[in-house]
């Protein structure tokens, strides 16, 4: 009997949990599932020759949104999928995403860019995977495990030119962008200089310009004293 009472009242508080679920809007939604996300480990790994990292796998970022997602009554479904170039063993894409509200129909669209390399017919579904993985890191905005950008490559014993910035984080002065190395993606090891004298480096630049990170300062300084 008391065993009995005590499934009762755990239901009880289940249904309470989820009709107060259901009376929040899109964004408390939003937030609600960033909070039930948490931090993703870094439980992928990369070894080769002398680059080794670990980094956040795309199937666990998704199992851990898509968990969050069904507590709260979210769902993220694709829409336009644009080719921005594609070089024959490279692409750069941008995907649309739709994000619903289940239980009341309001949505709000985003976009992401992503890059895929191969030289078979796997490269474009390798930019789908990097839209959405960093779609979902962005709109929840997933940590890790440590500090560390676990996609970032690092370019050993370089340093790249300093950039100098107000208290507001604002860049102030001009920015040495030719000397900067590319961490990551299909222009590792290359520096803007010499990304710049490429149509499909130009094209990175100005696709990396738009994404958050340490090279946006310098591609937005490319890509202004270009005019790309």
């Amino acid at each position: 009997m008391d065993e009995e009472r005590q499934d009762n009242v755990e239901q009880e508080q289940v249904d309470e949990q989820n009709t107060s679920t259901k009376l929040l809007n899109l964004w408390q939604k939003i937030a609600k599932a960033r909070e039930l996300v948490g931090v993703v480990k870094k439980d992928g790994k990369v070894s080769f020759k002398q680059t080794n990292y670990n980094y956040q796998k795309a199937e666990d970022i998704e199992l851990a949104v898509r968990n969050a997602c069904e507590q709260v009554g979210l769902i993220i479904i694709p829409k336009k999928f644009n080719i921005i170039s594609d070089t024959g063993s490279i692409i750069t894409t941008i995907q649309e995403y739709m994000i619903i509200d289940v239980d009341n129909g309001e949505f709000e669209t985003c976009e992401m860019g992503g890059m895929g390399q191969d030289n078979g017919d796997k490269r474009i579904y390798k930019a789908e995977t990097g839209c959405f993985k960093y779609m979902m890191k962005q709109l929840f905005q997933i940590p890790s495990d440590n500090d560390t950008d676990p996609d970032i490559i690092p370019t050993a014993g370089y340093k790249n030119p300093p950039i100098n910035k107000n208290s507001n984080g604002d860049v102030q002065g001009s920015v040495n962008w030719r000397d900067y190395v590319m961490k990551s993606g299909a222009f590792a090891g290359k520096t803007l200089g010499e990304m710049s004298s490429t149509e499909a480096g130009k094209k990175h630049i100005i696709f990396q310009a738009g994404r958050a990170g340490e090279q946006q300062p310098y591609c937005n300084a490319c890509k202004q004293e270009l005019g790309l």
